[in-house]
């Protein structure tokens, strides 16, 4: 190919396979188990799904990348590690002619789980609490998805309502729990929902990694420049996307987030 061939094709629009709209339909993407391997599979709104059947061994078909011969590409895919669509649920969607969702049951189903297990002040914030949890499964879809915070004296509750939004958001991490170098990672090819309880108690190292996605993570291609040892132990710098929904709990206020 030649440097003219080069620079007149057409540029490789690169999405992420978690979820998003691609011609027109939206799709979630997760890692499903094989007998040999595991490996990724699109699920689409119209209940259509594709699969990347790997090459294993010189016995195996050749490669069968359906995702890619869409013209769908991704550069990596997720790491297996977040509570996803179980396969079951996925095989009945697409399957079986299952009812439409009613929006307005499933978002009272929500609320209702909320207000049975809390007791808040406010009962707009059932209100504000249902409608971000249902947003973490489209937040693709705008340039922009705020944080949630809980602000209150301890023994409130904070952490028990963030329990409950990591039971029925998308693609749920605590942000405590994965080391440095594994929580970009994590942000970037999951695109989950960071949850981030008792920001305070957090060391100063961690406070200062949670800082830097929390500056740029509210907006669509928010990235993080790092320097990381690469194979050859030299260093490389590289850019993490970290856009995604947040959820933060902390007894101070927001401002003293720094």
């Amino acid at each position: 190919m030649t440097v003219v061939e080069v620079l007149t094709s057409s540029n490789i629009k690169y999405q992420n396979l978690n979820q998003g709209v691609f011609e027109d339909k939206f799709y979630f993407g997760k890692i499903i188990h094989t007998l040999k391997k595991p490996t990724e599979i699109q699920i689409l709104s119209n209940k259509k799904y594709l699969i990347n059947y790997n090459k294993v061994d010189n016995k195996d078909p050749e490669w069968n990348n359906e995702i890619i011969d869409s013209k769908f590409y991704y550069k990596q895919a997720p790491l297996d590690i977040c509570p996803t669509w179980s396969n079951e649920s996925v095989n009945k969607f697409t399957k079986e002619t299952a009812p439409i969702i009613d929006k307005k049951e499933l978002y009272t189903q929500i609320q209702s789980q909320l207000e049975k297990y809390m007791d808040v002040i406010d009962d707009r914030i059932y209100d504000l609490v249902t409608t971000y949890i249902l947003g973490t499964y489209c937040y693709s879809l705008f340039k922009s998805y705020g944080y949630l915070f809980f602000n209150s004296d301890r023994e409130s509750g904070k952490t028990k309502f963030m329990n409950l939004i990591e039971l029925m958001c998308f693609n749920p991490i605590n942000a405590t729990n994965p080391s440095e170098s594994a929580l970009f990672r994590i942000c970037e090819l999951n695109c989950p929902t960071l949850l981030i309880d008792d920001y305070e108690g957090q060391d100063e190292e961690r406070q200062r990694i949670i800082n830097q996605i929390l500056k740029v993570g509210y907006k669509r291609g928010g990235a993080v420049i790092r320097t990381e040892r690469s194979k050859n132990d030299s260093f490389e710098v590289r850019s993490f996307e970290v856009y995604s929904p947040k959820v933060i709990s902390n007894t101070q206020n927001l401002m003293q987030l720094r």
